[in-house]
């Protein structure tokens, strides 16, 4: 039975009048594609950048200060836990966040182990 009174404008009417062997080449030309795209192939477990993860300096908040340097942070996630990607909290900062010296010091200890700052999680209480 057909329902062309249903049918408002032509697209919908072609949609329609669509045949098994339009509907079968699209769908062959549809899964070609697919498999020639090298991007759309899972990643191998062994890889080593299948995942990248990091992990926040708020995670060792109560450490900051009495065992662990702010600045130490970065060497503690890559030679302890094996993180390479940091993110930071801005209360360890202490309103040097403006100071291109410590900063720089902290770029510089991370870039040069071949880690990546990532972000910096920021709370209400000290804005940066």
């Amino acid at each position: 039975m057909k329902l062309s009174f249903l049918l408002k404008n032509k697209q919908d009417q072609a949609m329609e009048t669509q045949t098994r062997r339009s509907f079968v080449r699209n769908v062959t030309l549809g899964g070609a594609a697919l498999t020639l795209t090298p991007s759309l192939h899972a990643v191998a477990k062994n890889d080593p950048n299948r995942f990248q993860i990091g992990i926040q300096e708020y995670t060792f908040h109560r450490w900051i200060g009495r065992k662990l340097d702010h600045l130490d942070y970065p060497a503690l996630c890559k030679e302890k836990l094996g993180i390479t990607h940091i993110e930071y909290w801005n209360r360890p900062f202490g309103g040097k966040h403006t100071d291109k010296k410590y900063v720089g010091e902290l770029v510089k200890r991370t870039t040069g182990e071949g880690m990546k700052n990532v972000l910096i999680l920021v709370d209400a209480k000290n804005q940066l």
